[in-house]
C-alpha cells in the first residue's frame, strides 16, 4: 500500500488489542479503521515518535485510498477538532491521518470523553417519565373521546350537522 499523500511504501504497525495500523515512515501520516482509532490508548500513542516531514514529499501522492484507489474525502463531525485533518475513504471507511494528525486527534477525543465523564448528566427519573406520562394522557384521552363517540352516536350526529351547517 501506498502513502495517500507522499507515495511512499506505508509499514504496518500492530495495535495493543490486536488491530493493524498503517504509518507512512517519510510523512508520518496513519492509515487506521475509525473503530481501531477509538480503541487506540493515548499512552501507546505517546511511545511513537513524530516525524519531521520537507513539504516537497507530499506532491509524491494522488491522495488516493491505499487499499481501492478511491480518492480520499476530508472527514468533519463534531467528533474531530477543527484543528485536525482527517480524510476518509467512503467505500472501506478507513481513516488517513496526514502529517501525524493522529498526535492531536486522540488527545483531544480523550479531553473531550473526561469532560462529559465529569460534567455529563445522568439520565434522571423526571427526563424519562415526563414525557412518558404525556403520552399516557394523551392516549387515555383518545381514548375516552372513541369510547364516548361509539357510546352516544347522537353527538356525532349533532358534530355533523353544526360541520354542515357552518360550511353552507
Amino acid at each position: 500500500m501506498r502513502c495517500p499523500d507522499c507515495g511512499a511504501r506505508l509499514g504496518e504497525l500492530k495495535l495493543p488489542r490486536g488491530d493493524f495500523a498503517y504509518r507512512c515512515s517519510r510523512c508520518g501520516g496513519f492509515w487506521i479503521d475509525s473503530w481501531a482509532v477509538n480503541r487506540l490508548e493515548g499512552r501507546w500513542l505517546a511511545t511513537m515518535r513524530r516525524i519531521s516531514i520537507d513539504p516537497l514529499w507530499l506532491k509524491g501522492g494522488k491522495g488516493e485510498c491505499p487499499q481501492d484507489g478511491l480518492m480520499l474525502t476530508r472527514f468533519r463531525s463534531e467528533s474531530v477538532p477543527e484543528n485536525v485533518e482527517i480524510k476518509r475513504c467512503i467505500r472501506c471507511g478507513k481513516w488517513w491521518f496526514p502529517r501525524d494528525n493522529l498526535f492531536e486527534y486522540k488527545p483531544a477525543v480523550e479531553a473531550k470523553l473526561r469532560y462529559f465523564q465529569l460534567w455529563g448528566k445522568t439520565i434522571d427519573f423526571e427526563a424519562v417519565a415526563l414525557p412518558i406520562l404525556v403520552l399516557v394522557i394523551l392516549l387515555l384521552g383518545l381514548y375516552v373521546g372513541v369510547k364516548l363517540i361509539l357510546l352516544h352516536p347522537e353527538v356525532l350526529i349533532r358534530a355533523k350537522e353544526l360541520i354542515n351547517s357552518k360550511i353552507k
